[in-house]
């Protein structure tokens, strides 16, 4: 696997992945790759025209900022809800909602294994797919036995799984492509 350069992307690759997708009127490619301290957004339109945005919203960041207890207590995970949903409140209107949402983060991909969304070279995870995991990570918060790994029900894990949802909702993309390249 190899690390994606946004800035080399053709436009006959994203004709490629946009191909993948069924929507008809798709007008570019949003990246979007979650870091330890921050969120990055490449646009890529279909002309090649590329813009990137980052905002502080990192699954190290939320993870040490707002969540002090394994899994997070309600007030914790809402504490960082209206962190993440400002942050994503000021990048709305730079989105261009007509493009598609993709990603290389792994952390990602597995979020969508954990929705038993098979591994292929490209994995769409839903929005209501994502947001039924979610519910069940608030059972787990709420003290029901979890049946998820230690490492997925961390601080850390409960950040890149908040960092996901806020964005597919908040940014109202109805899903997220994980390539592997």
């Amino acid at each position: 696997m190899m690390e994606v350069s946004l800035s080399k992307w053709t436009l006959s690759e994203l004709t490629q992945l946009n191909a993948s997708c069924p929507e008809s009127e798709i007008s570019g490619i949003t990246w979007m790759r979650v870091m330890a301290s921050q969120t990055s957004f490449q646009f890529i339109d279909i002309q090649g025209e590329t813009e990137a945005l980052v905002i502080p919203v990192g699954y190290e960041l939320i993870s040490t900022r707002f969540f002090k207890h394994t899994p997070p207590t309600p007030d914790e995970l809402e504490y960082a809800i209206n962190y993440i949903e400002d942050e994503y409140e000021k990048l709305f209107p730079k989105i261009n909602h007509q493009s598609v949402l993709y990603t290389t983060d792994l952390a990602i991909r597995h979020i969508a294994e954990l929705c038993y969304i098979p591994g292929q070279s490209v994995v769409r995870l839903p929005r209501e797919s994502m947001e039924s995991l979610f519910g069940l990570f608030a059972e787990v918060m709420l003290g029901r036995p979890s049946e998820f790994d230690a490492a997925d029900t961390s601080a850390v894990g409960y950040a890149q799984l908040l960092i996901l949802r806020e964005c597919l909702y908040h940014l109202k993309f109805d899903h997220i492509s994980s390539v592997l390249l």
